[in-house]
């Protein structure tokens, strides 16, 4: 990822989190492999170029899903995309 030779956007469970809950790809509870490239496959067209960008780009997800959009007890209120998220009541 740091060096421009990753391929999409490298996500772990908190990025993957947050974008499925702003609806990119599909949540498959039973199959984290399946979700994982519904992501992919969703948000591929808009991925910024250059690993500089790929690389800050997983960073705010990750945190934002570690800090705002966490598995229990987010902090919807707090998140400033909520309107656009799914998850959020």
């Amino acid at each position: 990822m740091y060096c421009g030779m990753s391929r999409g956007l490298p996500l772990e469970s908190n990025g993957l989190r947050v974008l499925t809950r702003v609806g990119y790809g599909r949540v498959h509870l039973k199959n984290y492999g399946a979700m994982y490239k519904s992501v992919q496959e969703a948000v591929a067209p808009e991925l910024p170029r250059g690993a500089e960008k790929i690389a800050r780009a997983h960073l705010v997800l990750r945190t934002h899903g570690k800090t705002i959009c966490r598995d229990t007890t987010p902090l919807c209120s707090d998140c400033p995309v909520s309107a656009m998220c799914a998850f959020c009541s």
